[in-house]
């Protein structure tokens, strides 16, 4: 089964969730952003599918995340 993948960056001055699965969410800070990235992945994690996390960090690197 291919992993569902959701991503994490920052557009402008909004931090934005962004998912395979057609979710899309804006923030005003990244920690909250990521919370709710992991908050969706965890939904599909407890039904046995696989999830990614993509992030940008604060200097706009890419770090991917596999939640198992």
């Amino acid at each position: 089964m291919e992993a569902l993948n959701y991503g994490v960056f920052r557009l402008g001055q909004i931090w934005f969730v962004v998912g395979d699965d057609g979710a899309k969410r804006g923030f005003t800070d990244r920690v909250n952003a990521v919370e709710a990235a992991h908050a969706m992945a965890g939904v599909h994690r407890s039904l046995g599918m696989p999830v990614q996390v993509i992030m940008q960090d604060e200097l706009g690197l890419m770090t991917t995340v596999s939640v198992a």
